[in-house]
């Protein structure tokens, strides 16, 4: 602003006018300088914006599939069984009787009657819902080492000296003696059909003795098949070139235990006591010594049952007890919301704890009418597992899903799409493509998983399926079907 002089007014004022002009010209800087920082927060706040408007789009695009490889038509139904321990209404389930899991602490819990069981393989390690066909234990008293039952060579029995898998103090500790021998315990007489498999298993820990050997006696088994199990380590060794033995060995649960079994075939049709329970002192060989009187294991929760490998721990008293199946699918309402009978996706994620007995199936999914007729299903059997469509008037030749004996413990994610024809990938990779024949019937109208009409029931967890009511690109369902 300009200066003012002393020709136009008297002194005073003119001082004052001049810092009141100084003070205005200082404030004109100001302000001017709050216009520049205004101005420059309005420039952020659009190139903010302009970032916040480029990733919604790349979100969209993620979510649609079309940077991920995912395709960008939206799933009709997903849920998620691995982080969510929920399941969803809009799926149904039942079982008639209790059933027994491992909680995400690592302890063995007991679900209610038709209560679905998400399992855990260790702390925070989800597997998603578990479904498994009706079994049996057939070893009575299978917590109560001391009873007569259970043969005693060489051994004591300390009942109820440790807390179990299932936090209750009901382990019993198995003591060896000072003789000279074997040391250890033998179930009581199971009968067993040749022809059929058979898997033995025990919770055990060290308490002296970290060695452990399980042996399926060779009067019903054709010969001794024997497997010695690390229990500090965690490592399982096959005695002998047995390719007809399974076996395992858990990591240690909550209480410290690991479940140790052994599978094979019978070859004699006969009740025997051909389970064996043995402590030993090295990791293999003979399990003959000198025993110091005082070393020992713990054990808990026995179980002999027909299958490849141990279901869900059954307990037992006086005699064997059975379980129920387990029933999981949607009901013909939703069936009809979640997919378009001629044409669609289905995607399922299913890890197999065991496989289904000799001469039976167990199955993946069944797209199904109400009888059953007019199908199409994903099984599992001993020698693989097939995609097949079925209607009463003709069934063409199954796809080949997975030829030879599938992995037990092993993710498979199976994407299926139909629409001229039927195809199939395999985590990521195409697995065949099946003919629909000539008469489809297109009735099929409710969506059973991990069994098919309340029967032949997969033993698998299984985890986030997703539904499309239309078919996808042969890329898309690649994807779909990988394994992260």
């Amino acid at each position: 602003m300009g200066r003012f002089k002393e020709g136009q007014w008297g002194a005073t004022w003119i001082r004052w006018l001049n810092e009141l002009d100084d003070a205005l010209t200082a404030g004109l800087g100001t302000v001017q300088g709050y216009i520049a920082q205004v101005q420059s927060l309005f420039a952020q706040t659009d190139a903010a914006r302009e970032q916040a408007v480029a990733a919604a789009q790349q979100a969209q695009q993620i979510a649609l599939g079309v940077a991920s490889g995912l395709p960008t038509v939206r799933p009709s139904l997903m849920a998620d069984w691995v982080n969510g321990q929920v399941l969803d209404p809009r799926f149904l389930f039942s079982r008639i009787g209790p059933a027994t899991y491992v909680d995400q602490l690592g302890w063995r819990r007991t679900a209610a009657s038709g209560v679905a069981v998400f399992e855990f393989s260790g702390p925070g390690r989800g597997q998603g819902v578990r479904v498994e066909p009706p079994g049996a234990n057939l070893v009575s008293y299978s917590e109560q080492f001391d009873n007569a039952v259970w043969g005693k060579t060489n051994a004591a029995v300390n009942a109820n000296s440790a807390v179990a898998p299932d936090g209750a103090l009901t382990a019993d500790q198995l003591i060896e003696s000072s003789a000279v021998a074997e040391h250890g315990l033998t179930a009581q007489n199971v009968m067993f059909t040749a022809g059929q498999r058979y898997a033995f298993s025990i919770y055990a820990r060290a308490a002296g003795r970290r060695y452990v050997r399980l042996l399926l006696a060779g009067a019903s088994f054709g010969t001794d098949r024997i497997v010695f199990f690390d229990l500090v380590a965690g490592v399982a060794t096959l005695q002998g070139a047995n390719a007809d033995v399974g076996f395992g060995i858990s990591a240690p649960d909550a209480a410290g235990f690991r479940r140790i079994w052994i599978a094979s075939t019978a070859t004699v049709s006969a009740s025997a006591t051909a389970c064996q329970i043995r402590m030993s002192e090295n990791p293999g060989g003979s399990v003959t010594y000198a025993g110091d009187g005082q070393s020992s294991i713990y054990v808990w929760g026995a179980q002999s049952e027909v299958g490849f490998a141990p279901t869900s721990y059954i307990p037992t008293a006086a005699s064997a007890v059975s379980r129920s199946g387990d029933v999981m699918g949607l009901s013909v309402e939703e069936t009809s919301r979640a997919l378009n009978p001629r044409a669609f996706t289905v995607v399922l994620e299913f890890t197999l704890i065991s496989l289904p007995a000799v001469g039976s199936a167990g199955v993946i999914f069944s797209y199904r009418d109400a009888l059953a007729t007019s199908r199409i299903y994903a099984q599992v059997v001993a020698t693989g597992i097939t995609l097949t469509i079925r209607s009463p008037s003709e069934s063409p030749a199954p796809v080949t899903v997975v030829a030879g004996v599938p992995v037990l413990g092993q993710r498979y994610r199976l994407a299926v799409t139909l629409d001229n024809a039927l195809r199939a990938s395999l985590n990521g990779v195409d697995v065949g493509v099946g003919s629909l024949g000539n008469s489809p019937s297109y009735l099929w109208d409710r969506f059973d998983i991990g069994n098919q009409a309340g029967a032949y029931q997969a033993c698998a967890h299984f985890a986030s399926p997703r539904f499309y009511a239309a078919p996808v690109s042969d890329a898309e369902r690649r994807t779909l079907s990988s394994v992260e």
